[in-house]
């Protein structure tokens, strides 16, 4: 069975994703009014000041629709690295 099909977006000050499990049958569809990534991020990325701090450095909506799938109990897999 295949894994989560979807993608991810943003534009400046918004961060989306939608995701389809056909496993699960099931829809994940996140949008944030925000860009700003938190996580354990370089300093040249911007962050809030009272962001988290541990986990992966990413944006919004790919943070909380990974906690979804992770709760759904179908991870969603990293991108690849270039």
């Amino acid at each position: 069975m295949r894994d989560w099909i979807g993608h991810t977006g943003e534009i400046p000050g918004f961060t989306a994703t939608l995701f389809y499990h056909p496993g699960l049958d099931a829809t994940v569809v996140v949008l944030i009014n925000s860009d700003v990534a938190s996580g354990g991020c370089p300093p040249q990325i911007p962050t809030l000041a009272k962001s988290r701090r541990n986990g992966p450095c990413d944006v919004p909506a790919n943070l909380i629709s990974a906690a979804l799938a992770d709760a759904l109990g179908k991870p969603i897999p990293p991108p690849p690295t270039p």
